[in-house]
């Protein structure tokens, strides 16, 4: 790059300057120009409520709908007799005595990893069981049979070495 040959061109690149523009293409540039409106504080806060008031509507619209969706943990209890109405059994339940209980799993998800009181790694199983049981009223009465579904949460102890 330090060739007499190229000294010359590139003094004449550093001696090359932009021409001034015209007065006429000043003219026409701050013509064309548009003109910067100030907005006041109050404008803004005016103009930005509607946007305020249609994300609450959506934010409760979203919430009336994750609530009506959600499932609810209602007891699922069914009461099943050969001789006895559904609407006695709460009456009948001081009386029964228990003949059979039986437990059945139905199901094993894994919620994933925590950390118990003494910081150790625990992981974290829901299961779901049918419990079914079966009771003997006074008296002589056919058995009253009782299923219902209840969920565990087991915390499982992950052995690290």
């Amino acid at each position: 790059m330090n060739d007499p040959e190229n000294d010359s061109v590139a003094a004449l690149f550093e001696a090359l300057q932009p021409a001034a523009p015209s007065r006429d293409l000043l003219r026409r540039l701050a013509a064309a120009q548009p003109i910067a409106k100030t907005i006041s504080p109050r404008a803004k806060i005016i103009a930005f409520i509607p946007r305020i008031s249609m994300a609450a509507a959506l934010l409760t619209l979203a919430g009336a709908l994750t609530w009506k969706f959600l499932p609810r943990d209602e007891p699922q209890t069914t009461a099943e007799t050969a001789g006895t109405s559904a609407a006695t059994v709460p009456t009948l339940a001081a009386a029964l005595t228990p003949r059979q209980s039986r437990q059945r799993l139905l199901g094993v998800q894994d919620l994933g990893l925590a950390r118990d009181s003494q910081q150790r790694p625990v992981r974290l199983m829901r299961t779901t069981w049918l419990d079914d049981d079966t009771f003997t009223p006074p008296g002589g009465a056919p058995p009253l049979r009782q299923s219902r579904m209840r969920d565990e949460i087991v915390p499982v102890v992950v052995q690290t070495y």
